[in-house]
């Protein structure tokens, strides 16, 4: 009798210890999940809020073609580059935290470069555009004289613009917010069924 009282006793306990990191195990993985999508979120958030910058420089160049207007929004363009490349250094630190991050790297690669190329460009011929123009001289006929080749395609939105910025934003940004809308628990059971 007192032995199957102990084997009792050890089978309850054995449970309980078992029930109780069952528990801990499951809550660790629900936080760690939790903790996985915040970051995701966090990273297209940093992403999207350097999008928007992009988007709203070259919108003030359409709505006010100047050569002062160039030279702001150029600023601010290269202004925009840091945040493209720490958020390009910060996905290769954590490099499992997306699925096929290569693409992700790629593309933010190919975004950091077309800015570069804007940056070589403004470097270049900002001391001429402002000097030399008048603000009655169309910024069309500035562009045409200077040679501004990167902000030409920029303004129209076409070749290098599409191919290098607006594919490849528009991926990367898709591929984010899949994995985070896919991996969320309140649309995980939505997918999986």
């Amino acid at each position: 009798m007192a032995g199957q009282a102990f084997l009792f006793a050890l089978v309850l306990v054995g449970a309980t210890c078992l029930s109780l990191v069952a528990s801990y195990w499951g809550w660790t993985q629900r936080w760690r999940r939790a903790r996985t999508i915040d970051t995701r979120q966090t990273f297209l958030a940093r992403l999207r809020r350097a999008h928007v910058g992009i988007q709203n420089a070259r919108d003030l160049m359409l709505a006010d073609p100047k050569p002062r207007t160039w030279h702001q929004q150029s600023q601010r363009l290269l202004g925009v580059l840091p945040e493209l490349a720490e958020l390009a250094e910060d996905l290769r630190a954590s490099p499992r935290l997306f699925r096929e991050q290569a693409q992700l790297h790629a593309g933010l690669d190919e975004i950091i470069e077309y800015l570069k190329a804007c940056g070589r460009e403004y470097i270049a011929k900002h001391q001429n555009v402002l000097r030399g123009y008048e603000a009655e001289e169309s910024f069309a006929s500035v562009l045409e004289q200077e040679k501004m080749r990167w902000t030409a395609d920029f303004l129209s939105g076409t070749d290098q613009y599409k191919q290098r910025y607006a594919q490849n934003i528009a991926l990367v940004k898709q591929a984010m917010r899949s994995q985070i809308i896919f991996d969320h628990p309140d649309t995980r059971s939505r997918h999986v069924q």
